[in-house]
């Protein structure tokens, strides 16, 4: 398949920088509530990948500390890990308790792989945080989700899909992240079909699978490693590369239209691109100009960091909450030099490109990783290619 980058009126087009939030504007807060604790081994799971630390859970003193530090700035809380509901459910009660105590609006959203999800862990969230969003990681049916496996590589499928069951009795509509991967990216149709079958949900995140050069560590998930990626080099066996994700979200956006799906399941980055074709914002990062700057992540430890999708210490922004005296001194990436020096040259790219103002740079931790590599370039000609395929099928122009 191949898309041809239209031209389009180059020099009217504002050249993109790097956003740096201004004060009281809203920032996304990720809170790695056990860390890097999970359990489920997936094979693709980077947070594992990073230094750990011998704190197991974030407290609600720490949590206190950051939302003083926030200053009443709107913030966009994601409970995440991890799994995050390893904190159990008193702790989970409590972090909640001094979310609802922020001075400034909050709204908050809990990625979980289900597992643990019960008719007590429902009720928890009903009784404190009603309108919490829920997002349940699932890359499909058994087979496609092959890479999301326990300890000792057994499948954990049929338990996702029992607590899936579970929301659909309550009531609760959930959203899923699928990871698109070399095991589910081949049959597009199926994959939809499969979501389109789960009454619970609504809403399906695609997310690429980009792993490269991934490097196996001592830690828990480095049999799974040694396994499918012994050398630690290039695109790993479950990884895509820039234009397979590409071809697979062009069949799979057909299939979706095609069949009027989207008066049953909205689906990312569909929403995404259609939004920016007609002008608006995305909610998303990836086809929005606001990036990791707008990203903080908390961990157990008190470190704090940009996006996680970013390696660590590259993404370190304090090594304590301790030594920053408001959020402000985080975004801009101050205490970082380096990393921002390094997100600011991805931008260079940009320059001149159909597509700056659709496709908004990317991902810049993908490009961070890409670069210097042949993906570099392949990133923005899968970026560029999904948008002029929707455009294409709309009847508009995709600059």
């Amino acid at each position: 398949m191949s898309h041809a980058l239209t031209p389009s009126t180059q020099t009217a087009a504002p050249e993109i920088l790097l956003h740096v939030p201004k004060p009281g504007e809203a920032l996304s807060i990720i809170l790695k509530l056990p860390g890097d604790v999970c359990n489920i081994n997936c094979a693709y799971c980077y947070e594992k990948r990073k230094p750990a630390s011998d704190d197991f859970a974030i407290t609600r003193e720490l949590l206190r500390t950051l939302f003083a530090k926030a200053k009443g700035r709107p913030l966009s809380v994601e409970l995440h890990g991890g799994e995050p509901l390893l904190v159990g459910r008193e702790r989970m009660r409590g972090l909640l308790r001094e979310c609802r105590a922020y001075t400034g609006k909050l709204r908050i959203a809990i990625q979980t792989n289900a597992i643990l999800v019960d008719r007590g862990w429902i009720d928890l969230f009903l009784e404190e945080w009603p309108e919490i969003e829920f997002g349940v990681s699932i890359d499909g049916d058994a087979a496609q989700n092959a890479h999301r496996v326990d300890y000792k590589d057994r499948p954990t499928h049929a338990e996702v899909e029992r607590a899936l069951a579970l929301f659909h009795e309550a009531n609760i509509k959930v959203g899923a992240i699928a990871t698109v991967t070399r095991g589910n990216c081949g049959d597009p149709r199926r994959l939809l079909e499969y979501f389109l079958n789960l009454p619970a949900v609504t809403f399906l995140k695609l997310n690429p699978c980009f792993d490269f050069q991934v490097a196996a560590s001592s830690r828990v998930n480095a049999r799974s490693l040694a396994v499918l990626d012994p050398s630690g080099r290039g695109v790993p066996a479950w990884g895509l590369t820039p234009l397979e994700f590409r071809d697979f979200l062009c069949v799979f956006y057909d299939h979706w239209v095609e069949a009027k799906a989207f008066k049953r399941l909205l689906v990312e980055p569909f929403l995404s691109i259609l939004r920016v074709l007609g002008g608006k914002r995305s909610k998303f990062c990836v086809y929005d100009h606001r990036k990791c700057t707008s990203v903080i992540t908390l961990y157990p430890d008190g470190r704090l960091g940009s996006c996680d999708e970013l390696s660590m210490p590259d993404a370190l922004l304090a090594r304590s909450i301790d030594e920053i005296e408001d959020l402000d001194c985080l975004v801009d990436l101050r205490t970082n030099a380096p990393l921002r020096a390094d997100l600011e040259a991805l931008f260079s790219k940009c320059a001149g490109c159909a597509y700056r103002t659709t496709c908004n740079g990317g991902c810049l931790a993908t490009r961070k990783r890409y670069s210097g590599s042949r993906y570099y370039d392949e990133y923005c000609e899968y970026r560029g290619g999904v948008i002029e395929h929707v455009a294409r099928r709309l009847g508009a122009r995709a600059s």
